[in-house]
C-alpha cells in the first residue's frame, strides 16, 4: 500500500478511540481503496492518478472517522439496571418486615450488605472484558467440579440435603457459584466447537450431562434441572443458527432425542428417592392438617394468599402468624411473604415488572452480534427466567415445590450476588456490543461493512438493521 493510502486509513482510525475495531477498519478501506484503483486503472489512467482518485471518493477521513466512533462507543443497558433496581427495592421492602418476624427473623442490615456486595459485582461484571472467558472453557469447568467435590466432602447439610460451605456466621451456597462456572465454561466450548458438526454437539452435550450429574450426586435436583433447561436452549439455539454446520433438522431431531432419554434417566432417578418423590407429590397431596407432611407448605401458602388483602397488612391466620406456619418464607416463599405484608397490588406489580424484565433480557441478547457475546447473554437470561418462573409458579400453587428462590427478593447472599453476576454478564456483552467486531461465521459475505455504491461510501457495522448506514 502506498504512503498516501495509508495515511488515509491512519487519519480515519486515529479518530475512532477503540483500538479493537482498527484492523477490521483498515481491511475494509484497503479493499475499496484497491478496488476503486483498479476501476481507474482499467479506464486508463497512471497508477499514482487512480490511486489519488481512489481516495479522493473515499470522503474525508476525519468525517468518516468521528461517525466510525460514534457507533463504537461503549453502551449501556439502562433500562435493565432500572428494572433491577425496582425489583430489589421490592426485596428490601420484604426483608424489612421480616426482619421483625419472631420465628424466623432475617438480618436487615445482612440484606443490605448483600444488596451492596450484588451491585459492587455487577459494577464490577458490567467493565471485565468478558472474552476472555471464551479462552478457559475447561479452567472454568474444572474449578466448578472442584468445588462441588470439595463441598461434598466439607460442606455442611442444608436442610438435610444440599450442603454448603459455612465460612464463620454465613453460609455460602456453592451451587449457585458452580453454577455461573459451569453455564459459562459451557458457551466456551459451544464456540469450541464452532463448525464441528454432529460429533460437535456430541461433545457439548457431554460437558452438559456431567455437570448436572454433579448435582444430582449433590444432591440438587433443582440446579440440575435449570442448568438443563438452559443447556437446551443455548444447543437449540445454535441449531437453529447452523452454528455447527451440517442437517440442521437431524442435528435437532437428534438432540431432542438424546435430551428426552436425559430427561427420562433423571426422572427415575427422582422416582426412586422417597424424600425426594415425597417433595414432588406434595403438590398434590392432600394431607394438609399434618405438619409433617408433604401438603402443609402448599396449604398454609394458599391460606396465606386468601388471608392478604389489595393493600396493606393481610388478615392474621388462626394458626399464628405466617413466620410460625410457613416455612422458607423469607427465601422460597418471599412473594407470599411480600403479598401477605404489603396486599396483592404490590405483588402483582412485581410479577409484571419481572416480566418486563425478563423480556428486555431477551430482547437485548437477541441483538448481540457477537456469538460467544449473544450466547452467554442467552444463558444469563435462561438462568435468571428460569428461577424467576418456577418461583412465581409454586408461589402461586401452580407447580410442585422446587427449591428455588425469587432472584432479587429473597434472602441469602449467595444468590444475590450470582444472580446480580448475571445481569453484570448481560450489560458486559451489551456495552461491547458496538465495538467488538461481528463474528465472521455468523454473516453473508454479502453484509459487508463498507461498501460503494451510485458513487457514495456506504460504511455499515451491522448494529442496527432499522437505522441508516454512514454514506459518504
Amino acid at each position: 500500500m502506498s504512503e498516501i493510502a495509508d495515511r488515509f486509513i491512519k487519519d480515519v482510525c486515529s479518530c475512532i478511540k477503540y483500538k479493537g475495531v482498527h484492523n477490521e477498519v483498515k481491511d475494509e478501506l484497503s479493499l475499496h481503496i484497491d478496488e476503486l484503483k483498479d476501476s481507474y486503472l482499467s479506464k486508463g489512467l497512471p497508477e499514482e492518478e487512480a490511486e489519488k482518485k481512489a481516495i479522493a471518493d473515499m470522503g474525508n477521513a476525519a468525517e468518516i472517522g468521528e461517525k466510525l466512533n460514534k457507533q463504537h462507543r461503549p453502551q449501556t443497558e439502562w433500562s435493565l439496571i432500572i428494572l433491577t433496581a425496582i425489583i430489589s427495592i421490592f426485596g428490601i421492602l420484604v426483608m424489612y418486615v421480616s426482619s421483625h418476624f419472631e420465628n424466623q427473623p432475617v438480618s436487615f442490615s445482612k440484606h443490605i450488605f448483600h444488596v451492596v456486595f450484588g451491585v459492587a459485582a455487577l459494577i464490577g461484571m458490567y467493565f471485565t472484558d468478558y472474552i476472555k472467558l471464551k479462552k478457559h472453557p475447561k479452567l472454568l469447568y474444572s474449578a466448578a467440579v472442584l468445588l462441588l467435590i470439595f463441598c461434598m466432602i466439607f460442606g455442611t447439610a442444608y436442610a438435610g440435603t444440599q450442603k454448603m460451605l459455612v465460612v464463620g456466621k454465613s453460609a455460602i451456597s456453592v451451587n449457585s457459584v458452580a453454577g455461573i462456572l459451569f453455564v459459562s465454561s459451557f458457551c466456551g466450548f459451544l464456540e469450541k466447537y464452532q463448525g464441528k458438526g454432529f460429533m460437535g454437539i456430541l461433545k457439548l452435550m457431554f460437558w452438559g450431562i456431567g455437570s448436572m450429574m454433579l448435582f444430582v450426586l449433590q444432591p440438587s435436583m433443582s440446579m440440575a434441572f435449570v442448568l438443563f433447561v438452559a443447556y437446551a436452549v443455548l444447543i437449540i439455539r445454535a441449531i437453529s443458527a447452523n452454528h455447527f454446520e451440517g442437517n440442521k433438522k437431524i442435528q435437532m431431531i437428534a438432540v431432542l432425542s438424546l435430551g428426552g432419554i436425559s430427561a427420562l434417566i433423571t426422572l427415575g432417578a427422582l422416582l426412586s428417592n422417597p424424600p425426594r418423590l415425597e417433595r414432588l407429590l406434595s403438590f398434590w397431596n392432600n394431607g394438609a392438617n399434618d405438619r409433617s407432611g408433604s401438603g402443609w407448605i402448599f396449604a398454609m401458602a394458599d391460606k396465606v394468599l386468601k388471608s392478604s388483602n389489595l393493600f396493606g397488612k393481610g388478615t392474621p391466620l388462626a394458626e399464628g402468624s405466617i413466620d410460625w406456619v410457613m416455612p422458607e418464607i423469607t427465601t422460597d416463599f418471599a412473594l407470599v411473604n411480600l403479598i401477605n405484608n404489603f396486599g396483592w397490588v404490590v405483588g402483582i406489580a412485581l410479577v409484571a415488572i419481572i416480566a418486563i424484565f425478563i423480556v428486555k433480557m431477551f430482547i437485548t441478547s437477541n441483538k448481540i452480534r457477537n456469538s460467544f457475546g449473544m450466547y452467554l447473554s442467552l444463558v444469563s437470561c435462561v438462568m435468571l427466567a428460569v428461577q424467576f418462573v418456577i418461583n412465581i409458579l409454586f408461589n402461586f400453587g401452580m407447580c410442585p415445590y422446587v427449591g428455588v428462590s425469587l432472584p432479587f427478593i429473597s434472602y441469602g447472599g449467595t444468590n444475590y450476588l450470582t444472580n446480580m453476576i448475571y445481569v453484570g454478564l448481560i450489560l458486559s456483552v451489551w456495552r461491547k456490543n458496538n465495538i467488538l467486531p461481528r463474528t465472521p461465521r455468523n454473516f453473508s459475505t454479502k453484509e459487508k461493512m463498507i461498501t460503494l455504491a451510485d458513487n457514495k461510501l456506504i460504511i455499515d457495522f451491522g448494529i442496527n438493521k432499522t437505522k441508516n448506514p454512514i454514506e459518504r
